[in-house]
């Protein structure tokens, strides 16, 4: 049927058009890879996430249990800047079909500058941001459902600690209603929170170790226990122990113990980036070595670990490309299986673990690019226990972006679990008096040798909340009257 001509309808058309362009963080570009149907075991093509004129660096990635992703980052000052920091952190959210808008919703930070972020959601859909300016830890948080793509939605940022305890490297999880924090000056060091970072208990130390510690990453089991492993390092940041801890008490107490320790056998940097994942009762830690991968795994709860062994070397790098390693990252599907997902300077290649017998397959490309000057820095989530998202740095347009891909996996969609409904959590005592920490209690002895494009601001993948001011909606429903009755005519 023709459309009448006429200036009512041409108003109706408009106002239908001037509606879908209002709507909060439209961005008119390509559709998102995760609108295409993905053959499983396919990574989407890499995309643009972050696509500025300026340096984009440290991104970090969490999901949350309805399926939605989110992904934050430093914006440095100009291209090629030689500092690691920068004024502002940019956020994205993806709902499992477009990406929102980026916006930087830390602007002006503290001190003038952020460092090294460190993302996670609870379960009340509540996504927490923490990050350092050199000499303190801060923290901000936005709800999934209250439009965390608008930096108004964001809480004034606030220090965790009134130490000046310059920071570096830092890691948060949630667990129920907990906040768990790690972070390294000199060691390792230990926060928790109950009620959403609003307060902390003080900075209580992990372990004192003989070297710089560096890179802590910390898990939740499902036992509720804590297990953090990291690396030592000298003062050249050459790597040479893995240490592994942990607490059962909520962190009031921690064991240690180093699982690999190269400290008399190597003269030059052997071991760095370790990370850790519990999957069907499995403890598995991954770590780089030089130009290797290597791994080990715990059946015991970290009382024993396996022999230590490689798992991939650049080497045998399928793009024929001999770099170092940056990180590797670890993710658990519906089933158990473990992903490893490394970051060489040059390629971003992933491999899958199913258990002790049959161990790890051959190792495939994510991505093959230039990288950039920094490594890439990859991290990664996983949706629904079937799918993989990663995102990492890459200079191949000139400056450093923020690059994502994604990959479906052949296994069962995982049920989303609804947000809580309202979080109140019993607060803290105000700043707990911190005590001395005994000598850490060594576990037994392990070694050596024991046995998409970007769209508009999404609708959250949550039950029943749509995201659209009421004006617009309006304005749409007007327009689809106005034809509707035109064409009827």
């Amino acid at each position: 049927m023709k459309l009448p001509s006429k200036p009512a309808q041409t108003i109706g058309i408009i106002a239908i058009v001037v509606a879908l362009l209002t709507l909060p963080g439209t961005r008119l570009l390509d559709a998102a890879p995760g609108e295409d149907p993905l053959a499983p075991g396919e990574w989407s093509t890499p995309i643009n996430l972050s696509n500025t004129p300026s340096d984009s660096v440290w991104p970090r990635i969490a999901a949350d249990s309805m399926g939605n992703v989110h992904v934050v980052w430093v914006e440095l000052e100009e291209p090629n800047s030689q500092r690691m920091d920068g004024p502002t952190i940019y956020y994205t959210m993806w709902n499992g079909s477009v990406w929102s808008q980026p916006i930087d919703v830390i602007a002006n930070p503290p001190g003038g500058y952020a460092h090294l972020p460190s993302i996670c959601v609870d379960g009340y859909g509540s996504i927490h941001l923490l990050w350092h300016n050199w000499q303190e830890m801060y923290h901000s948080s936005a709800n999934v459902l209250g439009q965390p793509w608008s930096a108004r939605s964001w809480s004034r940022p606030q220090p965790t600690t009134d130490w000046p305890v310059s920071p570096y490297w830092s890691n948060v999880v949630a667990r129920d209603s907990n906040l768990y924090l790690v972070w390294e000056s000199g060691d390792i060091w230990f926060q928790r929170s109950q009620d959403g970072g609003m307060t902390w208990t003080e900075p209580e130390r992990v372990a004192e170790t003989p070297l710089i510690s560096h890179r802590p990453r910390l898990i939740v089991d499902d036992q509720g226990i804590l297990h953090v492993v990291w690396d030592d390092t000298d003062e050249n940041d050459n790597g040479y122990v893995i240490w592994y801890a942990r607490s059962a008490d909520d962190g009031e107490t921690w064991s240690s113990a180093a699982l690999y320790d190269r400290r008399q056998s190597v003269q030059q940097s052997a071991a760095w980036w370790a990370n850790i994942i519990a999957a069907n009762d499995v403890l598995l830690v991954a770590w780089i070595e030089r130009f290797a991968l290597i791994s080990t795994y715990s059946l015991d709860g970290g009382n024993t670990w396996s022999r230590p062994v490689p798992f991939f070397s650049s080497a045998d790098d399928p793009t024929g490309r001999k770099s170092g390693w940056g990180y590797v990252e670890l993710l658990a599907d519906g089933q158990g299986d473990v992903y490893g997902i490394g970051a060489m300077q040059a390629s971003v290649v992933w491999s899958r673990w199913s258990g002790p017998t049959v161990g790890w397959s051959p190792v495939s490309v994510v991505a093959a690019d230039q990288g950039s000057r920094w490594g890439q820095r990859v991290r990664a989530a996983i949706t629904r226990g079937n799918r993989l998202h990663a995102v990492w740095m890459n200079e191949r347009d000139g400056n450093i972006e923020i690059y994502y891909s994604t990959m479906q996996l052949p296994v069962a969609e995982v049920s989303p679990e609804p947000f809580w409904p309202t979080n109140t959590p019993t607060p803290l005592p105000t700043r707990v008096t911190i005590t001395p920490l005994p000598s850490a209690t060594p576990l037994p002895t392990a070694f050596p040798w024991g046995k998409d494009d970007i769209g508009p601001a999404p609708t959250t993948a949550s039950s029943g909340a749509v995201l659209i001011p009421v004006a617009v909606v309006s304005i749409l429903l007007l327009g689809v009257i106005v034809v509707r009755q035109l064409t009827r005519r």
